[in-house]
C-alpha cells in the first residue's frame, strides 16, 4: 500500500491505520538504536582484539553502515550482555518489527465486521507490546554506551504486558 486516503475508511479502519504510522516509527527508532549498539559492540570488541587507527574504526563504522536488525544477533551472541528472558523478548521485538512493516495494513481496508481486521488489530496490539519491549531492552543498552552507567532497572517490568 503506498497511498491509503483514510477519507474513505471508517473510524475503526483510520484509526488503525494511524496506529500502524506511529508503530512504524518505533520500529524506525528500533532500527536506529540497535544499530548503534551493534556497531558499538563490534568496535569494542575489535579494540580489545589489537589497536586500532581512527581510519580502521571509521573503516568498521562504515563496513556496518548497512547493519540494522543483525544487532540483535550480535546482542544475543553476547550471551553474557542479557539474561535469557531479554534474548527471548530481542527476537520476539524483531518479529513484531518485521510484522508491523510488512503485514500489518495488510487488512486494514475491511469491513469492521472482517474477522480478519479484528484478528489483525489483536496481532498488531501483541506486536506493539513486543516491539517496544525490545525497544527498551536496546535502549536501556544504549543508555550504558552513551551515559556508562547502568540504565534504571525494571522500566519495562511496569508495562501492562498482558
Amino acid at each position: 500500500m503506498s497511498y491509503i486516503r483514510l477519507k474513505e475508511f471508517g473510524p475503526l479502519q483510520r484509526g488503525y491505520i494511524e496506529a500502524i504510522g506511529r508503530a512504524l516509527l518505533v520500529c524506525q527508532h528500533l532500527e536506529g538504536i540497535t544499530h548503534h549498539v551493534a556497531v558499538t559492540w563490534q568496535i569494542t570488541d575489535a579494540l580489545r582484539e589489537q589497536e586500532l587507527s581512527l581510519n580502521q574504526i571509521e573503516e568498521i563504522a562504515t563496513k556496518l553502515d548497512s547493519v540494522r536488525l543483525v544487532g540483535f544477533e550480535a546482542r544475543l551472541r553476547r550471551s553474557n550482555e542479557f539474561p535469557e528472558d531479554h534474548k527471548a523478548a530481542l527476537v520476539l521485538g524483531r518479529d513484531a518489527r518485521n510484522w508491523i512493516a510488512h503485514e500489518a495494513a495488510i487488512y486494514a481496508d475491511l469491513p469492521v465486521s472482517s474477522q480478519l481486521l479484528m484478528d489483525s488489530i489483536r496481532q498488531f496490539i501483541r506486536n506493539v507490546r513486543n516491539l517496544c519491549h525490545a525497544d527498551s531492552l536496546m535502549s536501556q543498552a544504549s543508555y550504558e554506551i552513551c551515559e556508562r552507567a547502568p540504565a534504571p532497572i525494571n522500566l519495562q517490568e511496569n508495562y501492562d504486558m498482558q
